[in-house]
């Protein structure tokens, strides 16, 4: 879903580009779901906004499978592989593999939630 914001917030999609992303129809044809992602002014402000950096890594987003960041051929090349035998991406990992990313997903969720704390302590202490 990063990727698919990104594209919006880059202006990829009002000159019809990646008209396979999930969000590129809602986009098109919801004026309230435009107005709403064009309320940030950039892809880093809605990562920092949501507070999902620990999600991205210059700038695009991370695959909890491999731990590298997914580039718009692995996306395609996805959605090939996909069309192709029906079969995601995890129904392929072995244990091991499903392990680590199992370890890599919680990971990244602790440190949201210790972003998502921080913040709220500074919020609520600066109120007292």
């Amino acid at each position: 879903m990063c990727a698919n914001v990104n594209h919006a917030l880059e202006g990829d999609y009002d000159i019809g580009k990646h008209k396979s992303d999930l969000l590129y129809d809602e986009y098109c044809k919801n004026g309230i779901m435009k107005k709403w992602l064009e309320h940030f002014s950039s892809f880093d402000e809605y990562i920092h906004y949501f507070m999902l950096d620990c999600f991205v890594r210059e700038g695009m987003p991370i695959n909890i499978i491999t731990g590298s960041t997914v580039s718009e051929a692995d996306i395609e090349s996805y959605k090939g592989q996909f069309k192709e035998d029906k079969i995601g991406q995890l129904q392929k990992l072995s244990f091991v593999e499903l392990l680590a990313l199992l370890v890599r997903l919680e990971t990244m969720i602790l440190e949201r939630t210790y972003q998502m704390e921080k913040y709220l302590k500074e919020k609520v202490g600066a109120k007292k």
